[in-house]
């Protein structure tokens, strides 16, 4: 799958244009009749044209082996990750982490999962420095339409976790996610799918117990293809940085589904912390940004859709210079789908903001995606 974003930023004296382009091919199938593989390859450019911020290069290989045991209510699996971050400027960093899975299912609505493996990185030092990781966790499915998860992991940054909620109802859906782990670009410019493609695939997960993960994964992006909805529908944007850091996320989303309209309601809390040689310090460098956004996507043909966007978001940061702004803004994207497997979309945004950072914004984004 190959991925193109393209964002500028006409602000004043301040312009710069941001691009993200990633390839992804991978390979998958059975091995025995015990387990099935996959191994991926990730490559992408991050430029933002901008001599204050580093353009950033990321080469990732991903292995995962999923199996089955005599007793059907235990599987495994083993997946191990290379990932090098090159940036134009700056320090370079290379991460390594290996690991296992072991799941039991108690009975249909409970399921236990331990994990263990090492990782291997330089985030916080000059050489590669080795710590082991452990973790724990359930997935509690009390009927066909709700499913609460929990894990908990061990890294060298400390504790991490994963907590998510799902819940469908009658052409709606609730989801919560809380996360706390490494990241390195901000959700804007990265090429994960979104929250709007995030909170269909629950909904039909739900509504399809029995259909496979990429059953799932195709009619969910045939909706977004017919519909034309962007499958991104950030509330709070991050910005560009010169090294990975430490980000907590919290993220609410009410998702109501029409046969024209989908109506998405979000709020979220993120906090990012840079990495630094004393883990203790990283709370007097952390940035804290609040959010609440509606999105509203309108079918108007069977090849274009409309999108209106609006949010309001609050960024504070701590230390010795602390700062807070507030910032609204309106977005409107018209969505078309180009081909059967491309679907591109442009377009235009206004942004206020005041506080420390007193400015107005308007902006022109464009982006397309193409299937193979």
């Amino acid at each position: 799958t190959l991925y193109e974003t393209n964002v500028k930023y006409l602000a004043n004296d301040n312009q710069t244009e941001t691009s993200n382009y990633s390839i992804s091919p991978y390979i998958k199938g059975h091995l025995l009749s015990f387990a099935d593989y996959q191994l991926r390859y990730r490559a992408s450019l991050t430029s933002s044209k901008s001599n204050a911020v580093a353009d950033l290069q990321t080469n990732e290989w991903i292995a995962k082996l999923n199996g089955l045991t005599p007793w059907s209510a235990i599987t495994w699996s083993i997946d191990a990750k290379n990932m090098s971050t090159d940036y134009s400027f700056g320090k370079d960093y290379e991460s390594t982490s290996y690991g296992g899975t072991l799941s039991y299912r108690l009975n249909p609505e409970w399921r236990f999962l331990a994990t263990a493996g090492q990782e291997m990185n330089n985030y916080i030092s000059v050489d590669q420095q080795t710590k082991n990781t452990t973790g724990y966790g359930f997935v509690w499915t009390p009927g066909p339409h709700t499913e609460f998860s929990a894990l908990k992991s061990k890294h060298f940054f400390g504790n991490g976790y994963d907590v998510s909620f799902k819940h469908r109802m009658p052409r709606s859906q609730i989801t919560y996610r809380a996360s706390k782990d490494v990241s390195f670009l901000p959700t804007t410019v990265t090429t994960n799918l979104g929250t709007n493609y995030d909170n269909l695939y629950a909904y039909f997960s739900a509504a399809i117990p029995n259909a496979t993960p990429q059953d799932i994964n195709n009619l969910v992006l045939a909706l977004l293809q017919k519909h034309n909805i962007p499958a991104n529908g950030e509330v709070v944007f991050g910005s560009l940085s010169n090294s990975p850091h430490l980000a907590k996320l919290q993220e609410l989303t009410l998702a109501f589904l029409g046969a024209r309209n989908t109506v998405t309601l979000t709020a979220t809390d993120s906090e990012r912390q840079p990495f630094v040689p004393a883990l203790d310090q990283l709370m007097l460098n952390r940035v804290r940004q609040r959010g609440v956004g509606v999105v509203w996507a309108h079918h108007l043909t069977g090849m274009t859709s409309l999108t209106l966007a609006l949010n309001h978001q609050q960024a504070r940061t701590f230390g010795n210079n602390a700062q807070e702004t507030t910032t609204d803004g309106a977005y409107l994207f018209l969505s078309t789908r180009i081909s059967p497997k491309t679907q591109g979309n442009i377009g235009v945004r206004r942004v206020l903001s005041d506080g420390t950072a007193h400015y107005s914004e308007s902006a022109l984004t464009g982006g397309f995606t193409h299937s193979f």
